[in-house]
């Protein structure tokens, strides 16, 4: 009887080791990070590229679609502003924030270069702020 509940005992614990390092491996390849970022919402740029006061931006929306696209680009254009994106800063201490930018927004991260953009962003520096444009349609200023 002692026998077999240390084999009970044994057992236990090597699924336990097993299951702790699975999950260690998943956590420390970032998957986890990026499972977590997929569908959180929160719209993120993941590519830049700046030519004097010009910048391309590429904004991920971490979403499986988007409601309301001029909500959305406000709400980009707002995080551009407030340059507080979660992966990439702009440098601004060479002029401040760039005077146009071009902002190619996808879905997830896994559709750049696989699929088309779901959408087209402009804003452009005019007195007092910038100009918003979504798909070629100006939108506003903020």
């Amino acid at each position: 009887m002692s026998k077999r509940n240390k084999m009970k005992r044994l057992l236990v614990t090597l699924v336990s080791l097993c299951l702790f390092f699975a999950v260690w491996q998943f956590i420390s390849t970032g998957r986890a990070e990026e499972l977590m970022q997929s569908d959180s919402g929160i719209p993120d740029a993941v590519s830049s590229m700046s030519d004097g006061t010009f910048c391309r931006l590429t904004v991920v929306a971490n979403a499986s679609s988007i409601e309301d696209r001029t909500e959305f680009a406000y709400e980009v254009a707002q995080k551009c502003r407030e340059n507080s994106f979660r992966t990439i800063r702009f440098s601004t201490d060479r002029g401040g924030l760039p005077s146009d930018l071009e902002i190619t927004v996808y879905l997830r991260r896994s559709d750049i270069g696989s699929k088309e953009p779901v959408m087209r962003m402009r804003m452009e520096r005019v007195p007092g702020g910038y100009k918003l444009s979504v798909d070629g349609a100006d939108i506003g200023e903020i």
